[in-house]
């Protein structure tokens, strides 16, 4: 089994990275999301910790698309004296939609990295090159 430069597994760490998503915010998953991209060697490590910022990010980006609904629909109605509103309170179900969802998804994600396992999530993958190969033909075909 293969130890991280800190001398846990690395299933080990990437199921870290995807509970400190979950658990503890941005600030301890950029901290360690660095130090594996700056310090760790292996591939799957790093599209572990992308996939986790990636996931946050659109989670997070999800949120704030509801919350700038409610906004503008606040600004018209102190504008305009109307009363709308997001009928049925459905900004309080999509966002506990998306608490849960991103709940559910973390903890499968760290389980399943436990034995380096991953969830494929194509466009997230797609836009990871793990490969060095792949990244070298890459890198060619720019230059070509």
């Amino acid at each position: 089994m293969h130890k991280t430069k800190f001398g846990i597994s690395i299933g080990a760490l990437g199921a870290v990275i995807y509970f400190s998503a979950l658990l503890g915010g941005y600030i301890p998953l950029f901290l360690l999301s660095g130090y594996i991209f700056i310090k760790e060697d292996s591939s799957w490590l790093k599209k572990a910790a992308f996939k986790a910022i990636v996931l946050m990010l659109v989670f997070s980006g999800l949120g704030a698309v509801i919350d700038m609904l409610n906004e503008i629909l606040g600004i018209f109605n102190s504008l305009f004296s109307w009363d709308m509103e997001i009928p049925l309170g459905l900004d309080y179900v999509l966002k506990n939609i998306i608490s849960i969802s991103k709940t559910v998804l973390f903890t499968i994600l760290g389980f399943k990295a436990l034995g380096q396992g991953d969830i494929p999530i194509q466009t997230i993958d797609n836009a990871v090159c793990c490969d060095s190969d792949s990244a070298a033909d890459i890198n060619k075909e720019m230059t070509d």
